[in-house]
């Protein structure tokens, strides 16, 4: 039984193997005219550039460069397929081998026209002077149809290739469960019977164990091939990325000063913030000493004096590091009293002057809270004006009177 379950199955290895080998070869050959087109778009850019500074440039030469390089690159394509032909069997990497062919074929045909767009298009004014708009507009239509064939037939190879990598995983996958599963006596035993048999002899026994070897080869192949594509798609891109007109560079630097802008507005935002708190700060303080005066609390009012000018100080310090333009309507808010005269302030006591507005109590209203700076002041409610003991009605008279026995220097 042993001996009708094993012979096929080597049968069927030396099969794969044969197949594998084909595999590799085609795949050499993927590579080799992957370099060549490399080389061949290469030529073909250097051509037409010089033909460009000729001034030759007409449509009959573009016509010329891209059949030449074509059937260049196809000829060596034809010969690489040739010598592959010699070998293969199997009908999966006949249709394989064609598909690869025509998808080559394609490929190199949309990179010559690439190539060939990219390098007209750096030369505007030569492109207006000659007649060559209605041949790179068939370019683009055909590179635009290439682009739609490669993909199907990216399709059918990658399908193609899944298929014959199942069936290679499937052969090593017996020969790894046939080594893990036996003892070696059975191993031994295994090996005895393929050799005493005819068909097989020990070089096949060889070529097995050559299997993995070959699979780890092919899979570098496989990631040299698509280094080698990402190679040339980077070269492409470089043209591509040469292309770039001086209106885009301009677009650029608007968007870098509209950028400026926004930072501006970021950083006057944080000072508006910063002159907010500020201002909170300076008219909390201001209220809690009008709340105090009102109550007529002396001994309070000057404890709070005394709390108060550590707080001016910072204050002064932080409108000194970011200074607070004062509003226009502070001016139309500012009253004079008529009293200068009898103000105390100008022997220069800075005690006497307001915290917010900086002026003198009796003289001016305070522009942040819109009441009276000086203690024993009023102001009337109907015109926001600043009256005096002396110069007042008689509810003014009776709260100035009141007020100037608590503050001795006020004049009544």
């Amino acid at each position: 039984m042993e001996m009708n379950i094993i012979i096929p199955k080597s049968i069927t290895m030396m099969h794969t193997i044969i197949n594998i080998q084909k595999m590799m070869v085609m795949m050499m050959a993927m590579l080799t005219i992957m370099l060549l087109r490399i080389r061949m778009l290469d030529i073909t850019k250097e051509v037409i550039i010089l033909n460009m500074k000729m001034m030759t440039m007409k449509r009959n030469t573009i016509i010329l460069i891209v059949l030449i390089t074509t059937l260049t690159i196809t000829t060596m394509m034809i010969v690489m397929m040739m010598m592959m032909t010699a070998m293969t069997s199997i009908i999966t990497i006949k249709i394989m081998e064609i598909i690869t062919m025509m998808m080559m074929m394609t490929i190199i045909i949309r990179d010559i026209m690439k190539t060939t767009i990219t390098t007209v298009r750096k030369r505007r004014t030569i492109m207006e002077t000659i007649s060559i708009k209605k041949t790179m507009m068939m370019m683009m239509k055909m590179k635009m149809i290439m682009n739609a064939i490669i993909k199907a037939m990216m399709m059918m190879t990658t399908t193609t290739m899944m298929m014959m990598m199942i069936k290679m995983m499937m052969t090593v996958s017996h020969i790894m469960t046939i080594m893990a599963t036996t003892n070696t006596i059975k191993m031994m035993t295994v090996m005895t019977i393929m050799i005493m048999n005819t068909n097989t002899t020990i070089i096949d026994i060889m070529e097995i164990m050559k299997m993995m070897m070959m699979m780890m080869m092919m899979m570098m192949m496989m990631m040299m091939f698509v280094i080698i594509n990402t190679i040339t798609k980077s070269m492409l891109t470089m043209t591509i990325s040469i292309t770039i007109t001086k209106k885009k560079k301009k677009k650029k630097k608007k968007k870098k000063k509209k950028k400026k802008k926004k930072a501006m507005i970021v950083v006057k935002m944080r000072m508006m913030k910063i002159q907010f708190t500020n201002r909170i700060t300076k008219v909390a303080i201001i209220t809690i000493r009008n709340m105090m005066i009102k109550k007529k609390s002396l001994m309070k009012y000057l404890l709070w004096r005394r709390m108060s000018i550590s707080m001016t100080d910072i204050e002064k310090s932080i409108t000194n590091m970011r200074p607070m333009k004062k509003p226009k309507s502070t001016i139309e808010r500012k009253k004079h009293c008529g009293e200068c005269d009898k103000c105390p302030c100008k022997d220069g006591d800075s005690s006497d002057y307001c915290m917010s507005c900086q002026y003198c109590h009796y003289c001016y209203i305070c522009p942040v809270c819109e009441t009276a700076c000086a203690p024993g002041s009023i102001v009337d409610e109907l015109s926001g004006a600043l009256f005096h003991g002396s110069s007042g009605d008689g509810a003014s008279s009776s709260s100035s009177s009141s007020s100037s026995s608590s503050y001795p220097h006020v004049s009544t």
